[in-house]
């Protein structure tokens, strides 16, 4: 529950509200998450926002070992990823913001750098790809990536649960994304049969 409350503090909107006024879920793509509030804050925005975002993952990702339940350092990843579920939950669909949250990228990221690291790899190897070679951009390869991270993680754990939720994770974020998805293949799509 502590871990889904977290993730309903939002830093995007505080800031856009603090700096504008006005409220980052009128604005873009809706989303409270830093990609939003960089659209009106600009990179510095941006930067805040994600930092803070990767905190909440990270935090999340590590209080089951701070209150020794378990966690990195004992290898029982399955309490962490539990907990970033409901972290990425929480700021998908936040209590405080009426359910309307951000994407929960920021969440993520900071979360598997205190899990599991090196289970990122494929999700950057795949962003750098599409990027390279599809010009979809290197957050859409990066979406796309995170689904080669679940070999990547069952390989580096061999913990089931931890894969679990780990699916569970990337389903909700790849939800999240489900609109960017649809705009960068459905672009797509209309410029092959114009």
């Amino acid at each position: 529950m502590f871990a889904y409350l977290l993730g309903s503090i939002s830093p995007g909107w505080f800031l856009v509200r603090l700096k504008t006024g006005g409220d980052v879920r009128g604005q873009g793509s809706g989303a409270t998450g830093a990609t939003n509030v960089g659209r009106m804050l600009g990179g510095r925005g941006f930067a805040i926002v994600l930092v803070l975002d990767m905190a909440k993952g990270a935090l999340a990702a590590a209080l089951p070992w701070l209150l020794g339940q378990g966690g990195v350092i004992s290898g029982d990843l399955a309490p962490g990823t539990a907990c970033v579920l409901a972290v990425v939950t929480g700021h998908v669909w936040p209590v405080f913001l009426k359910f309307h949250g951000g994407k929960g990228i920021g969440c993520f990221l900071g979360a598997w750098l205190v899990l599991a690291p090196l289970s990122l790899a494929a999700p950057f190897a795949a962003g750098l790809i599409f990027w390279k070679l599809l010009h979809k951009g290197l957050m859409m390869g990066a979406l796309c990536g995170m689904v080669a991270q679940l070999p990547l993680l069952w390989l580096l754990t061999r913990d089931v649960n931890a894969l679990l939720f780990a699916s569970l994770t990337i389903a909700l974020v790849l939800f999240a994304h489900r609109a960017n998805f649809q705009k960068a293949f459905g672009q797509q799509v209309v410029q092959k049969n114009p």
